[in-house]
């Protein structure tokens, strides 16, 4: 590889091709007791980047990976629409609120090939339909194709009443649906259809007082959810096919303070948050199986600051610092990506022929609780 990180040695050219359509109207109307909102949004998108990805011409791929990692075809497309009706109330009273529901309706295709060639080859099929993409070469490594479909759905409300001038509460819940299909083919195979849903609710509540003109101390608790979805990954051994939600419960207590006619504003947090399912992208044994997993419960808490300070002179400081620390609160066994391709060598490397089925059984054949001493030398063993 060059020694100048500025330039490339790669001898297969990427080839970039992207389309984006974007599209987004609002209507307002203002009836007095309340205000109405209605919002509508469009966007498409097409990306195709065929490429080199070991980013190196032939020699040097040899000689640092042992074959030249190319992907012919890397095409993408979505498309998502997104509507919403919010009703506000207007905001010089005791209580403020709103109340609205918000829907989103994605798809997304894909298609991919990629080889890994121990041979000397600069050109590859790049049509999915072509015969001879599929093993003709003997050096193909990864095909597949998904088409995948969202719709999303909440309704929510919240409201903030001032008790005084001081102290205010505020508080908010949202009911969230949603569906995801997709139909995934890997290795040019009969496409294998998957379906997951979820309900969620999560809330917040706020309790805010002013200890001075300028100075608000505030407690808070709201919880999230991160929606589950599906794994393009219908070989893999280890992997699910399907992820769970992940939801987050967070607690936090701070202050808001302006100094010296406000010209200094600090800002201070702690804060302890409570994920359960926590998503993180795995890799399976079968090379190109990986995809997301949830680890049961991990705890991140920590202390910020934030400053901006209006100086003399037109000039403005702004810093913040942030000391976080989490630990994992259950056993989990994760296969590392370095780990996962020292398996895909021992095991012949990239795929010759079409024996994506007998690497399959092979590995299914061994002890699923990983306690084989083969088995234990590949497996990062992480816990909390």
């Amino acid at each position: 590889p060059s020694p100048d990180p500025y330039v490339v040695t790669q001898d297969v050219a990427t080839k970039l091709k992207q389309d984006s359509t974007v599209g987004a109207a609002r209507l307002t109307y203002d009836m007095g007791w309340s205000s109405l909102e209605v919002i509508g949004s469009y966007q498409g998108s097409m990306n195709s980047a065929p490429q080199a990805l070991d980013k190196l011409d032939y020699a040097n791929a040899i000689r640092v990976f042992g074959v030249h990692d190319i992907s012919s075809l890397n095409w993408h497309s979505s498309r998502a629409a997104t509507g919403e009706i919010d009703l506000r109330s207007p905001t010089d009273g005791k209580l403020t609120w709103i109340v609205g529901a918000f829907i989103m309706q994605r798809s997304d295709r894909q298609y991919s090939i990629e080889y890994q060639d121990k041979n000397f080859r600069l050109t590859y099929p790049s049509d999915y339909n072509d015969p001879d993409a599929i093993y003709a070469t003997g050096a193909l490594s990864f095909a597949g194709t998904a088409l995948q479909t969202i719709v999303t759905g909440s309704a929510y409300a919240q409201g903030t009443y001032n008790f005084s001038d001081h102290l205010r509460l505020t508080a908010g819940g949202r009911l969230t649906k949603s569906r995801q299909t997709g139909d995934i083919s890997v290795y040019f195979g009969a496409p294998v259809r998957l379906e997951t849903d979820y309900t969620a609710a999560t809330g917040k509540v706020n309790l805010e007082y002013d200890i001075g003109q300028r100075s608000t101390v505030y407690a808070m608790w709201a919880s999230g959810m991160k929606p589950g979805g599906l794994n393009l990954n219908p070989t893999s051994v280890q992997i699910p096919m399907l992820f769970d939600p992940e939801t987050v419960h967070s607690f936090e207590l701070g202050s808001k303070n302006e100094f010296l006619g406000r010209r200094l504003r600090l800002n201070t947090a702690a804060f302890y948050n409570i994920y359960k399912g926590l998503q993180v992208d795995s890799e399976d044994p079968i090379p190109y199986s990986g995809g997301m997993t949830n680890v049961r419960r991990a705890d991140i808490y920590g202390v910020e600051a934030e400053l901006t300070a209006i100086l003399p002179a037109g000039f403005r400081l702004d810093g913040g610092i942030s000391v976080m620390a989490g630990q994992v609160k259950s056993h989990q066994q994760l296969l590392d990506p370095a780990v996962a391709q020292r398996i895909n060598l021992e095991t012949g490397g990239p795929f010759v022929g079409n024996n994506v089925v007998e690497r399959t059984a092979a590995f299914s054949l061994l002890d699923p609780t990983f306690t084989g001493k083969r088995r234990l030398r590949f497996l990062n063993f992480r816990r909390a």
